[in-house]
This record gives C-alpha cells, sequence and structure tokens, in this order.
C-alpha cells in the first residue's frame, strides 16, 4: 500500500469469484492510496463467469439479490465520503443479474442509511 500511496495508484477493490468480499478488503488499512478508489462488481466471490451467464441472461432482472454487498458498498461510499477520494463503481451483469437494477438498489440503499 506504501507503494500503492507513493505514486497516487489506487488498489481496486473487486466482487470477484477470487476474492474476499469488498468490506473485507475495505477493512484493510490503508485502502485508499490515492485520490480516487475504483470498485469492480464483477461477480458474487465462489462463483463462475460461464455459469452466471448462462443463469442471468438476458439480464433483465434481478436473479440472485446480493444484501452483504449492498451494505458493504454503502460503507465504501461513506468511506470514501470521509477520506475525502473519488469513487468510481464498475458494476457487471453477472453480480445479480442486471447491473443497472443493482445499481439503482445500491443507489437506494446509500440514498437509505440504516441506523
Amino acid at each position: 500500500m506504501r507503494a500503492l500511496r507513493a505514486y497516487n495508484v489506487a488498489h481496486v477493490l473487486n466482487y470477484w469469484e477470487r476474492m474476499p468480499p469488498i468490506g473485507e478488503q475495505l477493512d484493510v488499512p490503508g485502502i485508499f492510496s490515492a485520490d480516487f478508489v475504483v470498485a469492480r462488481l464483477l461477480i458474487p466471490p465462489g462463483e463462475r463467469y460461464a455459469e452466471k451467464k448462462a443463469e442471468f441472461a438476458p439480464f433483465d432482472r434481478i436473479v440472485t439479490p446480493q444484501p452483504a454487498l449492498h451494505e458493504d458498498m454503502a460503507r465504501l461510499v461513506a468511506a470514501a465520503g470521509l477520506h475525502r477520494v473519488e469513487l468510481f463503481v464498475i458494476v457487471n451483469n453477472k453480480v445479480e443479474g442486471s447491473s443497472p437494477l443493482t445499481i439503482r438498489t445500491i443507489a437506494r440503499r446509500v440514498a437509505s442509511p440504516v441506523p
């Protein structure tokens, strides 16, 4: 993280088949190594791309909701604001079945914080 920080390079938080959940990555000390952060929401941990593609097509609905991811993303948005870093989020259809609907769900969760 020190090397990334020295060159204003951001660690990319990944929601991907072989990575720990976003929340665990967010808990790594010094995770905000640049003046921006990127989150790539690709596929639930432990899942396989080809299987999700077949299961979710035609990508027009939420098939498998990921409420823990929504919570992790709300934490990430709050932490990015606290650390005053710009946040970029990339969302794939293989996360829940429809990237636009996943984005809407996360936006609603961020807009309605749980006490």
